[in-house]
């Protein structure tokens, strides 16, 4: 029996991919949006640490600074995090 015309086949390991394992196959595909969250994590933390040493070089008994830093960096996080994970989503559509 013909198999159906609109079943997906699997076209096999990329040229890339080719003599990987199947763990490491997946981490390759997986590295973008690890990335992506890597990009996240060191912007919240970044400024965090920005607003952190401002307030402590300032001498602000309230500390402001830090939690502007820490919204400011959530902000560019997720616009980095959303770029990247976009981006690796059109390149996985065209590979």
């Amino acid at each position: 029996m013909p198999a159906p015309v609109d079943a997906k086949i699997d076209p096999g390991p990329r040229d890339s991919e080719r003599g990987l394992s199947g763990g490491a196959a997946a981490y390759r595909r997986a590295e973008p949006y690890m990335a992506a969250s890597s990009t996240l994590m060191g912007s919240v933390a970044a400024f965090t640490a920005i607003g952190y040493g401002l307030d402590r070089w300032l001498g602000h008994t309230v500390q402001w600074l830090l939690v502007t830093g820490a919204v400011i960096g959530i902000v560019v996080g997720f616009i980095g995090f959303f770029t990247r994970v976009l981006r690796a989503d059109a390149d996985a559509k065209r590979a």
